[in-house]
């Protein structure tokens, strides 16, 4: 269980290890809500931008939990750069195979 970087200890990962590979639990910090069934769960997700059509740091979690968007890109890379991350479980949505690519997307739009 790790603090993540840049949300001054409001958000937490669980980082599992098994047989070589790495599965990262995360609770709001990534969103992938791509099966937003209804309408109103579709509108909700993409108001929220709730990772609908990719994964996503939620619009409220940039406002209100992250401080330091440069530690928590810094964070997502690190945990890219890990050759053993093998997927993400994230609280909000599907879960996330090969995320290495996302994370480094997600990097990339907090430091821009």
């Amino acid at each position: 269980l790790v603090s993540v970087p840049g949300t001054g200890d409001g958000e937490l990962a669980l980082e599992v290890r098994r047989d070589g590979a790495l599965t990262l639990i995360l609770n709001d910090v990534v969103a992938r809500v791509a099966r937003a069934d209804r309408l109103g769960a579709r509108l909700m997700a993409r108001l929220m931008d709730f990772g609908v059509d990719r994964p996503a740091v939620p619009r409220i979690v940039k406002r209100v939990l992250v401080g330091d968007k440069r530690a928590l890109a810094s964070q997502f890379r690190a945990w890219a750069a890990d050759p053993a991350l093998r997927r993400i479980i994230p609280s909000h949505g599907e879960i996330i195979d090969h995320p290495a690519p996302a994370l480094e997307a997600l990097a990339d739009g907090l430091a821009g």
